[in-house]
């Protein structure tokens, strides 16, 4: 069975108190399993709708994310025994790819249940009720001031923020880069808007 650390437990305290989180932690703190892998598939179990958006640094790592969370829907029997209805979609030509996947839902709908890409991905038509970005920051967009201000410009835009229902949470997992990157300028939105919790390998 999985142990749950104590920052973990903040981890999940927090996303559920609050629908936009800022989680600033050091590497190898088991985010991506607890956050990006886990409450996926607790959503989906929960709510066969959902329409989450994963954003990493690059493509292939939120496709690492993906698979992951695909190999558990087809063949983890202990999540099927909590929820048994969770798996893949039966409608034809849904997908069940590297880079989205969507489940059997009780409602039809053209978006995929999960969607996975890089930071400056491509431009998304769905709306979302959830974004989790996963490391999107990097040395390489947050380097310079005009690095910066082009990451942050694009995750407030029409292709990232903005495409989230208005009920929508927005998680943003990340080491600290700059004192000007993304993660800093959101915990400068009112407290009612944007949390934040910083982990503490205690």
């Amino acid at each position: 069975p999985i142990k749950q650390a104590a920052v973990h437990r903040q981890w999940h305290e927090v996303t559920r108190a609050h629908k936009k989180v800022v989680i600033r932690k050091p590497p190898e703190m088991g985010a991506t399993k607890q956050l990006t892998i886990y409450r996926t598939l607790r959503e989906l179990g929960e709510n066969p709708m959902a329409r989450i958006l994963i954003i990493a640094n690059t493509s292939g790592q939120g496709e690492d994310s993906l698979k992951e969370i695909r190999e558990h829907i087809e063949r983890n029997d202990r999540l099927h025994r909590v929820y048994p209805n969770l798996r893949p979609s039966t409608l034809p030509g849904a997908p069940w790819n590297q880079t989205m996947i969507q489940v059997e839902r009780p409602e039809t709908s053209r978006d995929p249940s999960v969607r996975v890409m890089g930071a400056f991905g491509p431009s998304l038509s769905a709306r979302l009720t959830r974004i989790v970005l996963d490391d999107a920051m990097s040395f390489k967009n947050t380097w310079t001031q005009a690095q910066r201000d082009k990451f942050f410009a694009w995750l407030m835009s029409n292709d990232v923020i903005r495409r989230l229902h208005d009920d929508g949470e927005m998680w943003m997992l990340t080491n600290t880069w700059h004192p000007d990157d993304a993660a800093h300028r959101l915990e400068k939105l009112p407290p009612d808007i944007m949390a934040s919790s910083a982990a503490r390998a205690t």
